[in-house]
């Protein structure tokens, strides 16, 4: 087959009309494409935004939290009484009982001179002190209880 004039004319037109429908449907596919892809951003970033505010959230109540515990925390450290307080209130509660119990270790003691040896007395007057330690301390523990739960 020889080419003509006209036949060459024909298939070119052809070949122009075939150019053109593909490059219109490439442009309809890239738009298309184009389009979908900013859809899907779109949706991705409306995404990323709700996580960031979910996660500010989050790390706001949860900095909410922690500076609650250490207002507690705080209060509760001004609130109670140190160790040198306690102690100092457990020697004056001890000095007081001491001079309160000093007629009844007088009297014990001269109870056990009229009757018994100097280590009888010794003996007496140390299971005196214990128990009196063991009634100072529970005395103590109650003043302690009685302490926290009205500051508190």
């Amino acid at each position: 087959m020889k080419w003509s004039f006209e036949s060459y004319v024909h298939h070119n037109e052809a070949m122009r009309k075939a150019e053109r429908r593909f490059q219109v449907e490439r442009d309809r596919r890239y738009t298309e494409r184009f389009v979908s892809q900013e859809n899907a951003l779109a949706i991705a970033l409306t995404s990323i935004k709700e996580r960031v505010e979910k996660s500010d959230q989050a790390y706001s109540l949860r900095f909410e939290q922690v500076n609650e515990w250490r207002r507690t925390y705080s209060d509760l450290v001004t609130g109670t009484m140190s160790r040198n307080e306690i102690e100092e209130r457990f020697r004056s509660l001890d000095a007081k009982l001491d001079t309160k119990l000093d007629p009844v270790t007088q009297f014990v003691s001269g109870q056990q001179g009229s009757q018994g040896s100097r280590t009888a007395q010794r003996s007496s007057i140390i299971a005196m002190f214990g128990i009196l330690g063991t009634i100072a301390g529970i005395i103590g523990t109650i003043v302690a209880v009685v302490i926290v739960l009205t500051k508190g």
